[in-house]
């Protein structure tokens, strides 16, 4: 652009030397200092834009070779991982190596060692003589039950003909079902217990009677009945003091109990032979009339009859 100002200026100059002389050299002059003021300002923005865009291009530079050192950075951090990571793949290789070897050396020695037993286990062979196997015997498999533990048992056995000529005397009308429990407490010390009733009682029960018996068996007392024999001074029970004897001496074990409710000095010899078998043995008894040598025979082990009436007869209301 500058350089189409100064031809045209040129052109004007020579034109005016050329045709009009002084004046027109004037105005061309003027021309030619206004165009070379006008090309100095488009420099001076040349210049400005040129600067503008060297100034962009060193922004970037510096932009971009701070990239590069932050990537070169990170390059050295992977590189470094890299590395470590092969030295200790290679430890592990190594050490795997080292690993294998002592295992194949181990194995070897087994091999070594097993070769030398059989060795010596042949040679053993030859030098003890071989003894023929001795057939096994079947022998029949039998189950041998284990001994169960018995159940210890508390007997109580009424002397029926001795146990109402006592409560005759002593004025009792006994309720029955209150004597059993009486006589019951006592046993809880063992498993279970037996109850009886010795009694004589005449070929033709009465209907009072056939009611008592049914009374007793339904209270569970085990009545057992004997036949009775006239004499000059009333009637008397034939075999039942020996019964009770035979009875219990077959019955009692180690660890029962037996409660007789007797005053018959007659039981002395079966209690002595109970007590021999270290059998617990109580005697209920009334103390006006049971035997003093069987209470002595006993000592803390009779229990009064006295003692349990209370709980064991029947209230009667007072009468007028």
């Amino acid at each position: 652009m500058m350089k189409t100002f100064i031809q045209v200026a040129s052109s004007l100059f020579v034109s005016a030397i050329v045709s009009s002389g002084q004046l027109h050299l004037m105005i061309v002059g003027t021309a030619l200092a206004t165009a070379t003021s006008t090309s100095a300002i488009i420099v001076t923005k040349e210049k400005k834009k040129i600067k503008t865009l060297i100034e962009g291009s060193l922004t970037n530079s510096q932009t971009m070779i701070k990239g590069i050192e932050k990537i070169e950075k990170e390059v050295k951090a992977v590189t470094h991982t890299t590395e470590k990571v092969a030295k200790e793949v290679r430890t592990l290789k190594t050490n795997s190596r080292l690993l294998v070897g002592a295992t194949q050396k181990v194995q070897h020695q087994q091999k070594l060692t097993t070769a030398t037993l059989n060795q010596q286990q042949q040679q053993l062979n030859q030098l003890t003589p071989q003894e023929k196997p001795t057939p096994e015997i079947e022998t029949e498999k039998r189950v041998i039950p284990l001994p169960q533990k018995r159940q210890t048992v508390t007997h109580i056995y009424i002397d029926g003909n001795n146990f109402s000529k006592t409560t005759e005397t002593l004025e009792l009308e006994i309720d029955w079902k209150a004597l059993k429990i009486a006589l019951v407490e006592p046993a809880k010390q063992t498993d279970t217990f037996t109850l009886k009733y010795y009694t004589g009682l005449h070929e033709h029960l009465s209907p009072n009677q056939k009611q008592w018996l049914h009374h007793l068996k339904q209270l569970n007392y085990e009545v057992i009945t004997f036949p009775l024999s006239q004499r000059e001074n009333g009637w008397k029970t034939l075999g039942d003091d020996l019964a009770m004897g035979l009875d219990l001496i077959e019955a009692v074990k180690p660890g029962d109990r037996v409660i007789l409710v007797t005053g018959d000095g007659d039981f002395i010899p079966l209690v002595e032979r109970l007590q021999a078998r270290n059998v617990d043995v109580n005697v209920v008894g009334a103390s006006v009339n049971t035997n003093s040598r069987l209470q002595a025979l006993l000592k803390q082990d009779f229990i009064p009859l006295e003692s349990i009436s209370d709980q064991i007869v029947k209230l009667k209301r007072l009468t007028a």
